[in-house]
């Protein structure tokens, strides 16, 4: 297969995966559910003073790891989160930085 083959396949996997629920008849994938969640996480951990992405993904990755089990259809869910702690704990940190800046420079 040639690379774009590969990256497309990756992309189906995730779009055609198992269906979380359903809305007007569309199928929700898992996966996408997960890296959603997984980006809010990481958003409120990275908002809140102490929290990193790292500490959310090493608390997180043993409870995921116990509801989905070690199977080859967990992998995909499970690394989504992750990606997603690790973004939205990016982006609430950064969120986080820029307030408090502004709150130092209208200071006297």
């Amino acid at each position: 297969m040639e690379p774009l083959q590969y990256v497309w396949a990756g992309v189906m996997a995730v779009f055609a995966g198992p269906a979380a629920f359903e809305i007007m008849g569309f199928g929700i994938p898992l996966t996408v559910l997960m890296v959603f969640g997984g980006f809010v996480i990481g958003i409120v951990g990275g908002a809140t003073p102490g929290l990193a992405g790292p500490f959310i993904m090493a608390v997180s990755l043993p409870i995921l790891l116990s509801i989905f089990g070690f199977t080859p259809d967990a992998l995909l869910p499970v690394l989504g989160f992750l990606v997603g702690v690790m973004k939205g704990a990016t982006v609430g940190g950064l969120s986080l930085r820029s307030c408090s800046t502004r709150r130092a420079r209208r200071m006297p």
